[in-house]
């Protein structure tokens, strides 16, 4: 991978500083087996921490490495699985890790509901047109 598309890819994902509700890009999910989860969904969205990280892997030359930074969810047989290149929703929640200092992380994974849009009422201007003769060369002033 070059610096170029590491970079591309790093200013792909938006940066959050705030628990929340995001609408997020699934980068990828990959299968994944050890105890209740099933799988892991990777997100085109970072923390504040992430994005630090990932510049100095960028200083280091370890492009691959910086793109890995992005915030992921374990999954479990019983919660939504979206697929790769779907638009989520995602709940962020402001958690303390075990070493004591506090991240923003993915909590859950919510499939987006789509509302039908409808076309709208144009009848009122609606008209029959009446069939005329073509217009003629001479009729065009």
């Amino acid at each position: 991978m070059t610096h170029s598309d590491a970079v591309g890819i790093l200013k792909s994902k938006a940066v959050i500083s705030l628990a929340g509700k995001y609408t997020v890009k699934v980068t990828n999910v990959n299968p994944y087996a050890k105890g209740d989860t099933i799988a892991i969904a990777n997100f085109n969205i970072m923390n504040a921490y992430q994005m630090e990280e990932a510049k100095g892997l960028l200083r280091e030359g370890k492009f691959q490495e910086a793109t890995n930074h992005g915030l992921s969810l374990s999954l479990r047989a019983k919660d939504y699985i979206p697929a790769k290149g779907e638009t989520v929703d995602i709940e962020v929640s402001e958690v303390t890790l075990k070493s004591g200092e506090k991240a923003l992380l993915a909590q859950s994974c919510i499939q987006r509901q789509a509302v039908t849009a409808s076309r709208g009422d144009w009848s009122e201007f609606e008209v029959e047109v009446e069939e005329s003769a073509p217009a003629q060369a001479g009729d065009l002033v």
